[in-house]
């Protein structure tokens, strides 16, 4: 075997932007999403079991990517066992993933917080199949190659990219094709999220404040 070759990184807000909008996305939409496993991980206490934080900005985020994309003409998504919002479109998924401290950094590439199972394996090994910078139609039981929504929440440190993986081992993604980082370090404290204004559960609405 070879040797492994780096993912694709995208980090410049113009190489992002671009690559975003091929992929039907945007970098606020996607912010949101963040946004709201942020919110779901800041409402667990001290008081819940350990894995609630984890749990529940997994939920809320994979809620929140339905309710943002499916009027956008995407689809939830519960293929191989993943829950997930997929575009036939621009043929892929996106799955929410609660990853490490490496998430957003240029340097190092991130992987899952806790270790998942063999859905996550069969999904992931799809990718490995194919090149990144490709919109490629493929027919597999397992549906369209999917992307990963990282985020890492540490107290006020919080990052994310939108990933695509391309190894599995032992649990743990391994290795990336591409990664497409929507926040890196110190990014966070920029962006302002106006709260609901009622009970109705209004759009959030973000600005993106450069210093």
């Amino acid at each position: 075997m070879g040797a492994e070759m780096p993912a694709l990184l995208r980090a410049e807000e113009w190489d992002v932007n671009e690559r975003l909008n091929e992929l039907g996305l945007t970098r606020d939409l996607l912010l949101e999403i963040v946004q709201a496993c942020v919110a779901a991980r800041g409402g667990c206490t001290d008081n819940d079991p350990p894995a609630a934080g984890g749990w529940d900005a997994w939920r809320m985020g994979t809620r929140r990517a339905r309710e943002k994309l499916r009027p956008l003409n995407w689809d939830k998504d519960e293929t191989g066992g993943l829950s997930t919002v997929k575009s036939d479109e621009h043929e892929m998924r996106i799955a929410i993933l609660n990853t490490d401290d490496a998430t957003g950094l240029r340097a190092r590439a991130p992987t899952n917080s806790s270790k998942k199972g063999v859905a996550t394996e069969r999904a992931v090994d799809l990718n490995g199949e194919l090149f990144p910078d490709t919109a490629p139609t493929i027919d597999a039981p397992c549906g369209h190659p999917i992307w990963y929504l990282c985020v890492h929440v540490s107290g006020d440190d919080v990052r994310a990219e939108l990933s695509f993986p391309e190894r599995f081992h032992n649990g743990f993604i391994a290795a990336w094709i591409e990664r497409i980082l929507l926040l890196e370090p110190g990014q966070w404290d920029k962006i302002s999220i106006a709260a609901p204004t009622d009970d109705s559960g209004p759009d959030l609405e973000i600005e993106v404040r450069r210093k």
